[in-house]
């Protein structure tokens, strides 16, 4: 059991950088931050991490990109019965995509579990592949630099504090819990009222 364990850390501290991308292609946030921590406890550097962390995002962002693209039938049809859509409003959500989608793909970056259907749909109704590119370079530069640099300070903080708050810890956790919850609520009701605005201006 011993040997299978070295086994296993030397395996993972030998694809330690194939298996961030790996975790950031498949779940960007919270792998950018696990591997920004790591880095700044020694055990990755911090500058390939925010360039794997990058493309790791960038390749995931354009093959959903290409899922609604390439599913914009089903996609299309499922929502047409759920939101009672016709092709004049199919055309007016197309119209709004073109001119302001960069809001909405903007914003769903930093938002949990709201990029895959933003950008699903997005590919759907046929948006600008140059302009989507476009918006999600600089979304993926943002939002890996944000979450690089949470995790960074983050790692950094815990080895300042980590003597003093150590009997704290489980009080300090439930607190961030908390705070994140409350942001992620504030977040979902400032882009649902910032797209309805959208959509009523558009109307």
């Amino acid at each position: 059991m011993p040997n299978l364990l070295n086994e296993i850390i030397h395996l993972l501290a030998v694809n330690k950088y194939f298996l961030l991308f790996v975790g950031v292609f498949v779940e960007g946030p919270t792998s950018t931050t696990t591997g920004a921590f790591a880095a700044s406890l020694g055990y990755m550097n911090i500058y390939i991490v925010f360039v794997i962390t990058f493309f790791g995002n960038f390749l995931a962002d354009i093959m959903y990109y290409f899922i609604g693209y390439f599913s914009r039938e089903i996609i299309i049809e499922k929502y047409k019965k759920k939101w009672k859509l016709d092709q004049n409003k199919l055309n007016l959500i197309e119209k709004i995509s073109s001119e302001s989608g960069w809001k909405a793909v903007m914003t769903s970056k930093f938002i949990p579990f709201f990029a895959i259907p933003t950008l699903t749909i997005t590919g759907a109704i046929r948006t600008s592949f140059k302009k989507f590119v476009q918006w999600i370079i600089i979304a993926t530069v943002l939002n890996s630099l944000l979450f690089t640099l949470v995790g960074y300070f983050f790692g950094k903080s815990y080895l300042y504090f980590h003597d003093i708050l150590a009997p704290f810890i489980d009080e300090i956790s439930l607190i961030f819990l908390l705070i994140f919850i409350v942001i992620l609520f504030i977040f979902k009701k400032v882009l649902s009222f910032f797209l309805s605005k959208i959509q009523e201006d558009k109307l």
